[in-house]
């Protein structure tokens, strides 16, 4: 496992998340410059994100770690009690510091920067794109993806246990619409994914509601 410190927060990189970061680029079929570049902007747009979480977490007072993994990242609190709210805040920063690598590549892309450098401009072409798509993903309202966490944080403020509930419904409807739309758009992977939330979020209706 690879380890390292950045800005105070120790990094884990495990040999999964290569693994996957070989298939999802498609690097074992073309290794091909444009390849290595999409895995960078992979590397690069889950380091933005989970430090988006753990920036927050580190500035509530946690002790967090970011670890990168097979199909994503994960930044934890090592046992820091998270009150409600900033766990709400801290979950929000994590698409908030990815929508920035969205704002500053369309930025220079429609400024017409390095219109003569072809790979930057595929550099930039593929943050905006990789990272239009994770955050419209991650914010949709199904655990443990950051739009559901925060969902289900709203609504179990409201309403409780039945809010934890309606939560956990809302979370099933939308992996029975959005699956089927993702597997429409040639995003398999993302779509498997998406029933397999939508099917622990099944167990968990049945555990609350017996």
């Amino acid at each position: 496992m690879l380890q390292f410190t950045f800005l105070q927060i120790p990094v884990y990189i495990q040999p999964a998340f290569w693994l996957f970061a070989i298939f999802f680029t498609g690097f074992y079929r073309d290794p091909s410059m444009q390849s290595l570049i999409v895995g960078f902007v992979l590397f690069i747009s889950l380091m933005v994100h989970e430090y988006g979480h753990a920036l927050t977490a580190k500035y509530f007072g946690a002790n967090p770690t970011v670890t990168l993994e097979a199909f994503g990242g994960k930044a934890e609190y090592n046992g820091f009690r998270i009150k409600k709210w900033q766990d709400f805040v801290i979950t929000m920063n994590g698409p908030l510091f990815e929508s920035m690598l969205i704002l500053i590549s369309y930025t220079l892309l429609k400024q017409g920067f390095f219109l003569d450098s072809y790979y930057i401009r595929y550099f930039l072409y593929v943050t905006m794109k990789i990272n239009i798509l994770w955050c419209t993903l991650n914010l949709l309202p199904i655990a443990p993806l950051d739009g559901g966490r925060m969902a289900a944080s709203i609504l179990e403020t409201l309403f409780k246990f039945q809010g934890y509930k309606i939560s956990l419904l809302l979370g099933m409807a939308t992996a029975v619409i959005g699956a089927p739309l993702l597997y429409l758009k040639g995003y398999f992977f993302f779509a498997v994914l998406l029933l397999i939330f939508g099917f622990q979020h099944m167990q968990k209706w049945q555990e609350a509601s017996a």
